[in-house]
């Protein structure tokens, strides 16, 4: 198997952390190594004030030296990310592309959390460009509970 890329994107609430968790640990269990990766954890490292605007260019570009260096050792880096703007994850793609890595997009339309108001939240979806081949996970009738009841994880 060779190296992959997956991006993980949706809305504020949407499961994409627990969905990114999820697909982790299935990788782990297919004998893969795989990591989880996401902005928030700048951060949580620094201690800074959560998406300080002035720390998101900084934040970035650390997601993206974590990207790019568990790109060369690792199977599968798995990414959840805002991402609404084809720029960014036309970033993500070329750091696929100098590690030689598949690269795959999913965007979760499901939304259990409600972390902005409503008309931030449409607002964000408006503006939330399409990827081509991403696969778009959509809320099944059968997902009434919120995400992490979604999945069945490993009992501890």
């Amino acid at each position: 198997m060779g190296k992959k890329l997956i991006i993980i994107r949706g809305l504020p609430g949407s499961g994409k952390t627990t969905y990114a968790k999820k697909l982790v640990l299935e990788e782990q269990a297919a004998g893969h190594s795989a990591v989880y990766l996401e902005e928030e954890m700048f951060f949580a490292k620094t201690h800074q004030k959560f998406h300080d605007a002035s720390q998101l260019t900084i934040s970035g570009e650390w997601l993206n030296g974590q990207i790019a260096e568990n790109l060369k050792y690792l199977d599968i880096v798995i990414v959840s990310n805002i991402c609404p703007a084809k720029s960014r994850l036309e970033e993500f793609k070329a750091l696929a592309d100098r590690e030689n890595a598949e690269f795959e997009v999913y965007r979760l339309k499901t939304h259990w959390v409600d972390k902005l108001p409503k008309f931030a939240l449409d607002s964000l979806d408006k503006r939330t460009e399409d990827w081509p081949g991403e696969i778009v996970i959509l809320p099944s009738e059968s997902d009434t509970k919120p995400a992490p009841a979604l999945f069945n994880f490993p009992k501890r």
